[in-house]
């Protein structure tokens, strides 16, 4: 169970595209979130809940990195390949974060993750993230599986609840 203040300052840290949050600061936020994607992406059963795990990734990056990530995604060519499992994917995206050295390796780590998910995925995933960037911060869900550390923004307990970002119709 995270503290309210602690889950703001994750998300100044991860979010802030400002020279004064030192890279490791940063670096270390971000692989937190790619850990807790991988733990909400890799039991997901179905494009809802995949949207709105990789919505949560992107809404906790800085914006510029989330845009330049999705834009570089959107324009790899489709490889022809069988679809990877989504937990090794999620994997990748982990070890990746774990080894990059600034804001433009961790945007190809994002963008090479998202290149291998079908565009309508990115893009519904792209727009959940603009909407979560307008309301306030969708955090994951803590390990007892409180919303603490859920949306930030919201006064009525209500709103606040998982259930609004899980259950949030996307266009």
């Amino acid at each position: 169970h995270l503290p309210a203040s602690v889950v703001r300052h994750a998300v100044l840290i991860s979010r802030s595209r400002d020279v004064d949050v030192h890279w490791l600061n940063r670096q270390r936020v971000v692989l937190l979130y790619a850990q807790q994607l991988k733990k909400c992406i890799d039991p997901a059963t179905g494009v809802k809940e995949g949207v709105a795990c990789i919505g949560q990734l992107l809404s906790s990056l800085p914006a510029s990195i989330a845009d330049l990530a999705v834009q570089n995604a959107m324009d790899a060519a489709e490889s022809g390949d069988a679809p990877e499992e989504v937990s090794a994917l999620s994997g990748r995206l982990v070890q990746c974060v774990r080894h990059a050295t600034d804001d433009d390796a961790l945007a190809f780590c994002v963008a090479n993750f998202l290149s291998m998910a079908p565009a309508a995925t990115v893009k519904m995933a792209y727009q959940l993230e603009k909407r979560t960037r307008a309301f306030g911060t969708a955090g994951f869900r803590d390990m007892k599986g409180e919303s603490t550390a859920g949306w930030a923004g919201f006064h009525d307990r209500e709103q606040a609840h998982d259930k609004h970002l899980w259950g949030a119709p996307v266009q």
